[in-house]
Parts: C-alpha cells; sequence; structure tokens
C-alpha cells in the first residue's frame, strides 16, 4: 500500500517565485493522488480542493509521482485527513513569507495540523503528519516547500526519475 504524491513544475507567474524559495529546486507544486484518480491539493485563488486528475493538463513542464509507503490505515488517515480540510483558504501569509526568504515557522505542531489555511506542501505534509507516516516537518509544517517534503518522504522511499510533459 502507499500514498501517491505528484510533484510538478508549473509555468505560472508564481513559479519563480517559489522556485527561489527553494534554492532553485525543480517542483513548484505537490498534490496528492487519491484512489480514485482525484487530485487533493491546495491552490493559490482556490484553496484546499478537489479536482480531476487532468485539472491542469498543459500547464506543467516537469512531473513526478512518488510512492510514499503507507499501511491500508495510514492512507486512509491520509486521504480522511486531506478531505476535512476541503474549502479551507490558502496560506497567503506563509505563501509571502516564502517569497520574502522566510523559511523557518516557529510553531508548535498542534497549531500547524488545525491551520485555516495552508500552502500545497504544507498541506501534505500536515495530512503525512496526522496519519503517522512521517514524524516530524523540516523546518514546521506552515512553510514546507514541496522540496522539503520530498526530502522527508525520500527517507521512506526511493525517488524516481521526473516525467517531462513539454520538450
Amino acid at each position: 500500500m502507499s500514498i501517491k504524491l505528484r510533484f510538478v513544475r508549473g509555468d505560472g507567474p508564481l513559479t519563480g517565485i517559489i522556485s527561489r524559495a527553494e534554492l532553485g529546486f525543480p517542483y513548484t507544486h505537490v498534490e496528492a493522488i487519491s484512489d480514485d484518480d482525484t487530485i487533493l491539493t491546495a491552490l493559490i485563488g482556490d484553496g484546499v480542493v478537489e479536482r480531476y486528475r487532468d485539472y491542469d493538463w498543459g500547464q506543467n513542464d516537469l512531473e513526478m509521482i512518488v510512492d510514499v509507503p503507507a499501511t491500508g490505515q495510514q492512507s486512509e488517515d491520509f486521504h480522511k485527513f486531506l478531505r476535512a480540510q476541503l474549502g479551507k483558504p490558502y496560506d497567503l501569509d506563509a505563501f509571502a513569507c516564502l517569497n520574502r526568504g522566510v523559511l523557518i515557522a516557529h510553531e508548535d505542531i498542534e497549531n500547524q495540523l488545525e491551520r485555516p489555511a495552508f500552502i500545497c506542501s504544507a498541506l501534505q505534509t500536515a495530512a503525512l503528519l496526522s496519519a503517522g507516516v512521517i514524524q516530524s516537518a523540516p523546518g514546521g509544517v506552515r512553510l514546507t516547500t514541496p522540496r522539503d517534503l520530498l526530502y522527508a518522504v525520500g527517507a521512506l522511499t526511493a525517488i524516481p526519475e521526473p516525467t517531462r510533459l513539454k520538450p
């Protein structure tokens, strides 16, 4: 059993800001792929949403699907946490911190898991923590970047080669 995380690099206006915050790391967005092949993520302007898998067709040039080892119960808890966050807003303050280069949030874990808003990578990190798949988040949950999350899950599984979506 595993949890599927989809890391992508988009070509939108925010890609440069996120890439700078991640010191040039290639992936600027992360989302979960559910068993019914929908996507659960946080999007600027939309907040925490569930979309059809191809909602962003043609918008990304790089993609990597990571299978994170998990028990059946952990996978269920992970997706249950994500769905409980649906409708919460995007964390514009966290995004602004990343834009300014603030990389560490000083908040206790309980506050981070109960946040009223999320950026994409913080959402996935909080879900993995709440399901017991990972035990800690590098630098705190709120400002976890896709890079930080990939490092955290890279300790649990092999990281596959990316797929280039555009020439």
